[in-house]
């Protein structure tokens, strides 16, 4: 399957919440990540010097615990208390799965 033709199945898009009309990178939820799956993927890809990194479903406004509860589909706002810019990677694969534009640390 072509890269682009994966990336049509993304059902779970996450953004900086600070700009949120970029796409910070997105995935394929096929039922087995968990709101526990997705922090740690995020805390492994996304370098805050200490900071805690938080998520917020957009429409319902859930808060991502570290539960064993399913991710739910949809748009997801990343927060962290840095005032540090972002850096992007082109790509990055995590479990066989690519994921695009996604941020991977922080510069000063």
């Amino acid at each position: 399957m072509s890269s682009s033709a994966r990336s049509g199945i993304r059902n779970i898009r996450f953004y900086d919440a600070t700009n949120p009309n970029v796409p910070l990178g997105d995935v394929y939820q096929g039922g087995s990540i968990t709101e526990a799956n997705f922090l740690c993927f995020l805390k492994i890809l996304i370098v805050t010097a200490g900071k805690p990194v938080r998520a917020q479903e957009r429409v319902s406004g859930h808060i991502v615990t570290g539960s064993n509860m399913p991710l739910t589909l949809g748009d997801y706002d990343i927060y962290c208390d840095s005032t540090y810019g972002w850096k992007r990677s082109q790509n990055i694969f995590v479990m066989g799965s690519s994921i695009t534009n996604l941020v991977i640390s922080y510069s000063s």
